[in-house]
């Protein structure tokens, strides 16, 4: 969320297939976001947060759901599940 600037229900709607493209060189890698009032956007990330993206999708529970974040039930993560976790970890999300 931080490193792309993305608010929390764009964070609660990203699916794999939002992941345009990996970071190439010098190239960012590329998420597309449904924002506010259903626009879409492309957001930029940089290569270190590309890998903290894959790092959680390799620990990321196998479920056939489309979602990126799930909770530990394997549901997709909700809105107040990231707030939980926001609130829960004092702000130090911020730095991973």
């Amino acid at each position: 969320m931080v490193r792309g600037g993305l608010r929390v229900g764009e964070v609660v709607d990203l699916k794999f297939e939002d992941l345009l493209n990996p970071p190439q060189g010098q190239q960012p890698g590329r998420l597309r976001v449904c924002g506010k009032g259903r626009k879409e956007r492309i957001v930029l990330l940089t290569g270190e947060a590309y890998t903290n993206l894959e790092t959680w999708l390799a620990e990321r529970c196998a479920r056939d759901d489309s979602h990126l974040f799930l909770n530990e039930h394997g549901k997709p993560l909700s809105a107040n599940g990231i707030e939980w976790l926001l609130h829960a970890t004092d702000g130090k999300l911020g730095s991973t």
